[in-house]
């Protein structure tokens, strides 16, 4: 039988997501579905852009959770966007006597149950937040970008490759002007996002970043995309300022950044 990672649902509940990989069980549903650390259960989602049947997952698979964010849907606290991969399908029934997560969380407080510190890992997707001698970043927790909204915390840090970098343009509207450009950036899940920079960021900004490398960004804000001047698969964009954190990063041997995959149309298919 599979060792799983106690602790790690009340870990995930709390919010405590960060460094955290977890060996879980998938109890019931398919995209929907109920995660299992033996002691506690919660509800969980897959990103939307995990493929599950890619995936491979089935009833009482066993998964390893490589990231995941806490968050409210209704009254109840549920993981949401997970990467996973899945271990085993080999298990046949549910692993040890796993109880809600909230029934857990009020033995806890009265004292009548204890749980475990779950087992928490460095994966090579997490680089050191201190700099080599060539100024890359190393060991700093990176989201993926797919899940990136702007209801969520505003403490999200991604590392992307610079797939386009546009022109330094300038702009005017409502008797302001300034300066602005775009960048589109790609993770190793395959996540796009366009990025735009206005006035001192774009000063700061514009000279240091290269098509084709990658780096770690941080401090910026979503917004709804405008559909007419982007052409990515993502609903939001983000706006980087002047406080903005941008470093040069590594690329990891086991998540390559790959390149942009394009995907056409017949001409027939498109509609006016």
């Amino acid at each position: 039988m599979t060792d799983l990672t106690n602790g790690a649902i009340v870990s995930i509940h709390n919010g405590k997501t960060e460094d955290l990989t977890a060996i879980l069980q998938k109890c019931e549903g398919k995209i929907g579905l109920v995660i299992s650390d033996g002691q506690a259960m919660m509800p969980g989602f897959f990103g939307p852009k995990v493929n599950v049947e890619d995936l491979g997952v089935t009833e009482k698979c066993v998964i390893e959770v490589k990231s995941c964010l806490s968050k409210m849907v209704g009254s109840k606290v549920s993981a949401q966007d997970f990467l996973a991969i899945v271990l085993s399908n080999e298990e046949t029934k549910k692993i040890g006597n796993p109880k809600k997560v909230s029934d857990v969380l009020s033995k806890t407080s009265s004292g009548q149950f204890t749980t475990p510190s779950p087992h928490v890992k460095k994966t090579t997707s997490r680089v050191d937040d201190k700099k080599s001698s060539k100024g890359v970043q190393r060991n700093l927790y990176c989201q993926p970008i797919a899940t990136l909204n702007p209801y969520g915390s505003d403490g999200w840090t991604i590392k992307a490759k610079v797939t386009m970098k546009g022109k330094m343009n300038s702009w005017m509207k409502n008797g302001r002007s300034g300066r602005l450009f775009n960048v589109h950036l790609l993770d190793a899940h395959g996540g796009e996002i366009r990025a735009t920079f206005y006035n001192e960021a774009a000063d700061t900004f514009f000279p240091k970043l290269e098509k084709g490398k990658i780096y770690t960004f941080s401090k910026g804000r979503l917004k709804l995309a405008k559909r007419m001047y982007s052409t990515l698969n993502n609903t939001y964009e983000v706006i980087f300022n002047e406080h903005s954190v941008i470093a040069e990063a590594q690329e990891d041997e086991h998540e390559k950044i790959g390149e942009v995959k394009h995907k056409y149309k017949p001409i027939a298919e498109i509609s006016d």
